[in-house]
């Protein structure tokens, strides 16, 4: 466990330094100031350095579905593909500014897609981009350019090479650790975390899509509409997202972009925008204005050649259940993977794994805890505490294990593991009681 932090539940944000300067940001720098959350004050998820404006959707109510490649349906992942699930939801991994915010991977890239509503006011042009080469992530990184990007999704991404807009890499490991050290002010990660967090990028795969065949071409069960944009696409634009490789080519092309970027995938991209690698464009019917110089005369002035090509790009950029509702339920199953992993580094005496483990879980309780506000009158006001005092407990338990494993006393660390797995287990039946009052209610008969 680091020195100095408090036992039970991890504070969303966390200021650790990082400098930021400039006009667009002085109005968020004077809200750096947050408050110093105590084992008794819980998880403080608006304690932070964002200006009022931002919007993160760090509480969602449905979030992106999360397929992961061979994966047998129902079948839990890997050790190493769940521990890079747990890093890659985990403030611990970014540095400076981000770290302070609380964001990590998943704050931008949602289960593995994109958060499309992520805003920053002065480092976001419409919600879904962010200046990553702004000063107040990394001073060092800074290109003195006002240039926001798309964020992208990550489905499907180890056959997504080469990587970053300007295509600049082809090791997604390179990449990736260019985005935590140079990007987001990270300290090198370790190598365990690191090997994990790539199998689980490695893992990610495409939504299922049966509208969709193995090459890329439509199933028989597609539109007419959605055929004839087919024939369309063929023709026009099918040279670059080539559908046999994911509707990508893996090459750089200037379509007005000011310069050469990466072709990207067009799967996915129903869900909708922004679109274009700046997110200039709101709607598939804009890109498609955009690039119907592609298409003959006729064709580019043809209202019906417009919407067959549209049919056809929302069929391939579908997919079986691309979202799912956050339920109480489903928090604690993911909880309950989670907690799992520190069998592996008790099992072999390894306390410097078991306390980071211990401390990323603190931040997955955090976030259910954040979803129990406190409540007036009773009896909502005494659910509501019993809740967070019965989360508060599970931090605390976490504490006491990974300060064990560090310690050397990995007998009592596994037996405190044993007695704390089915106290989780049992936990959603305890906070039934309050639901009613929580941020779970529109979804509390949920699965």
């Amino acid at each position: 466990m680091r020195r100095g932090q408090a036992a039970g539940l991890r504070p969303a944000a966390r200021h650790r330094g990082g400098r930021a300067c400039g006009l667009l940001v002085v109005a968020a720098l004077a809200l750096m100031l947050p408050a110093a959350a105590s084992a008794d004050q819980g998880h403080s998820i608006a304690a932070d350095w964002l200006p009022p404006a931002s919007h993160i959707d760090r509480l969602p109510s449905i979030i992106p579905r999360t397929p992961l490649r061979d994966a047998a349906e129902g079948a839990n992942p890997s050790f190493l593909v769940t521990l890079g699930e747990l890093v890659f939801r985990s403030p611990e991994l970014l540095g400076g500014n981000a770290q302070g915010a609380g964001l990590s991977c998943n704050a931008c890239h949602s289960g593995g897609d994109r958060n499309r509503s992520f805003f920053i006011p002065g480092l976001s042009g419409p919600p879904g981009t962010v200046d990553v080469t702004n000063h107040l992530w990394n001073p060092e990184n800074d290109d003195h350019r006002d240039d926001p990007l798309r964020i992208p999704s990550l489905r499907d991404v180890a056959q997504a090479a080469p990587y970053g807009f300007r295509g600049l890499t082809y090791s997604l490991r390179d990449f990736v650790r260019h985005v935590i050290v140079v990007e987001f002010s990270g300290a090198e990660p370790q190598p365990k975390l690191f090997d994990a967090l790539i199998a689980y990028l490695d893992a990610l795969a495409p939504l299922p899509d049966p509208l969709l065949t193995p090459d890329g071409s439509l199933a028989a069960a597609a539109s007419p509409a959605a055929r004839q944009g087919e024939r369309i696409f063929d023709q026009a634009c099918a040279a670059c997202h080539t559908p046999e490789q994911g509707f990508r080519d893996g090459r750089l092309h200037d379509v007005g972009s000011g310069g050469p970027v990466e072709t990207p995938t067009l799967l996915g991209t129903a869900a909708g925008g922004p679109y274009f690698h700046d997110g200039r464009y709101a709607t598939l019917e804009a890109v498609i204005g955009h690039h119907q110089g592609g298409l003959s005369a006729k064709a580019a002035a043809s209202e019906m050649v417009r919407a067959d090509l549209l049919a056809y790009l929302t069929t391939i950029g579908g997919g079986e259940r691309p979202v799912e509702p956050v339920t109480l339920h489903r928090d604690f199953a993911r909880l309950e993977r989670f907690l799992a992993l520190l069998h592996e580094p008790l099992a072999s005496g390894d306390g410097a794994l078991t306390g980071e483990i211990s401390l990323m879980l603190r931040d997955e309780l955090g976030r259910i805890d954040a979803r129990f506000p406190a409540q007036s009158g009773a009896p909502a006001k005494t659910a509501a505490a019993a809740a967070r005092e019965l989360l508060l407990s599970f931090g605390r338990a976490l504490d006491t294990i990974g300060q064990e494993a560090q310690a050397g006393r990995f007998a009592a660390a596994r037996a405190d593991l044993a007695d704390l797995e089915p106290r989780i287990a049992a936990a959603p039946a305890r906070l039934e009681a309050a639901l009613p009052g929580s941020l779970y209610l529109k979804a509390a008969g949920a699965k």
